[in-house]
């Protein structure tokens, strides 16, 4: 079966670069792309699609890393290269070649909004980063809220309930405009996968939310 070998030595230092003050981009949200990318795995081999879970596995673990932090004052355009540069020493300390390194730091810039998508790697790793959005409603909403106290957090200012659903509604139009062509969950020629529709369904009631509303539980 093709899936994850997990490494705790590996994950002790990558969850030593996130930050729990963050309500959404902290390590729990990469152990949940990590079980996502198991089920993404598994469709791939159903499907006969080839795919390195070398690259996707160490790539998923870094590729927010230290998303708490200004990235511009560190040198960097963007948060994505940015966990590029704190992955790639301890990758190498890890025995991985420059070669994987290359393909796993290609890996994490994968997730960066208007990246280029060039192999099945990279789709399964911004297919497990945005798989939240088709979860069931509550852990949707919960995502959505998540994010919506770390927008706040790090921009230093209160947002709308009305506005921050018309924030909701445009990033996730984008990445519905934007299709993971991976597995048959992901695409289908008319853009109406599974996936596609249930993100529209939790977006549809995300919108009809008169009001904020209060965090579900887990």
């Amino acid at each position: 079966m093709l899936t994850i070998v997990r490494d705790n030595n590996l994950e002790s230092e990558a969850r030593a670069l996130y930050s729990d003050d963050l309500p959404y981009h902290n390590f729990s949200h990469i152990q949940k792309t990590l079980k996502s990318a198991d089920i993404i795995l598994e469709r791939c081999q159903r499907e006969g699609i080839q795919i390195n879970v070398q690259i996707v596995y160490p790539a998923l673990l870094f590729h927010d890393a230290g998303y708490h932090e200004d990235h511009l004052a560190h040198g960097y355009k963007n948060k994505e290269s940015y966990s590029v540069g704190l992955a790639n020493p301890i990758l190498e300390e890890h025995g991985f070649s420059s070669r994987s390194i290359e393909k796993i730091g290609a890996a994490i810039m994968a997730t960066e909004r208007n990246a280029q998508i060039l192999c099945a790697e990279h789709k399964a790793v911004r297919a497990a980063d945005l798989s939240s959005m088709a979860a069931d409603y509550d852990e949707f909403l919960r995502s959505s809220l998540k994010l919506k106290s770390e927008y706040e957090m790090l921009n230093q200012k209160r947002i709308s309930w009305s506005s921050w659903q018309d924030v909701s509604h445009d990033v996730i139009d984008f990445h519905l405009s934007r299709e993971i062509k991976l597995t048959s969950y992901f695409y289908d020629e008319n853009g109406e996968s599974a996936f596609h529709s249930a993100v529209r369904g939790n977006l549809a009631r995300l919108m009809n939310e008169p009001v904020e509303p209060e965090l579900p539980e887990p």
